[in-house]
């Protein structure tokens, strides 16, 4: 169930992050979903705004903007909550699946292995020997930027850890999310991450 609410004047931890990109504007999103978008602006320009509750990680916001390179909007949340948790809760409310979004953040998928995000910061910190909140800025900065990248079909290589890259493939109408196209098929594109020297990885 989707619940809209107010945008809050800011987020918790002072800060939030791109979490997921639908493919749609908010127009067709609030056609779709009987949501309404409020004006707003930031030093980026104007932009249309929709929050919604989910239950464990308070709000989410869509964030449309209409000068943007690609028709897409953007689910931010705040920077300090599990990113895992917030996109399986939007994905409860707005009954979709991961093939439904445009890209999603990389960080996303750090709390689905062995290690979470907090606790990557926690090991960073405890080998730089620096402070945890710096190391946290640091790490949402740096897949900020690469979720920016990826957002504008760019690739990006990390000598010795990998490459993260959008990659496109075909998918038929049975998604339950058809706002893009009354065709058949269409094209969708994914974030994918290629390990480099996979065989020390795996050692």
């Amino acid at each position: 169930m989707i619940r809209q609410v107010p945008p809050q004047e800011r987020w918790p931890s002072g800060d939030s992050i791109h979490l997921a990109a639908l493919p749609h504007s908010a127009e067709a999103l609030s056609e779709r979903y009987r949501l309404e978008f409020i004006d707003d602006c930031d030093d980026l320009g104007s932009y249309k705004l929709a929050a919604i509750a989910l239950p464990s990680v308070g709000q989410v916001w869509l964030e449309y903007r209409e000068d943007a390179p690609s028709t897409e909007t953007l689910v931010l949340a705040d920077s300090e909550q599990d990113l895992s948790t917030a996109l399986f809760e939007f994905l409860e409310a707005f009954r979709l699946n991961e093939e439904d979004f445009g890209w999603i953040s990389p960080l996303v998928f750090l709390g689905r292995g062995s290690i979470g995000q907090e606790e990557l910061i926690k090991a960073v910190a405890r080998e730089l020997k620096r402070p945890e909140q710096e190391v946290s800025n640091v790490i949402s900065a740096m897949f900020d930027e690469i979720t920016s990248s990826l957002a504008k079909g760019e690739e990006v290589s990390i000598p010795e850890f990998g490459t993260f890259e959008i990659k496109h493939r075909t998918s038929t109408a049975g998604s339950k999310f058809r706002l893009a196209s009354r065709r058949g098929q269409r094209s969708k594109r994914y974030p994918s991450f290629e390990p480099h020297n996979e065989s020390k990885v795996v050692s």
